[in-house]
């Protein structure tokens, strides 16, 4: 793999996994406008699915042939779809029922 490809996949990696991020604060302040009981744990989620992801971008980025930085920013996605995982199976499940 090329290091123009490798940046590119690092980045695109990392913007989605931070689109999910923000689709997580989108769903967390629905919930919280409906008065749903919820388990309000966000804070970690957030923090290892941000700074893995960029980290791991920008490890990925500059040395391609490393696993260090795809493992990272694999942690980073798998952590931010987790995260949105979770908090849309509380949205669908108990703030809309219906």
């Amino acid at each position: 793999m090329s290091s123009r490809t490798a940046a590119w996949l690092a980045w695109s990696l990392c913007a989605l996994s931070l689109a999910l991020t923000a689709l997580n604060f989108l769903l967390i302040a629905l919930i919280l406008s409906l008065d749903a009981p919820i388990f309000f744990y966000w804070l970690e989620p957030t923090v290892v699915a941000v700074g893995y992801s960029v980290i791991g971008a920008i490890i990925a980025s500059r040395l391609p042939n490393h696993p260090i930085g795809w493992i990272c920013c694999a942690i980073g996605f798998i952590a931010a779809v987790e995260h949105f995982s979770g908090e849309y199976a509380v949205y669908a499940l108990v703030a809309r029922p219906d």
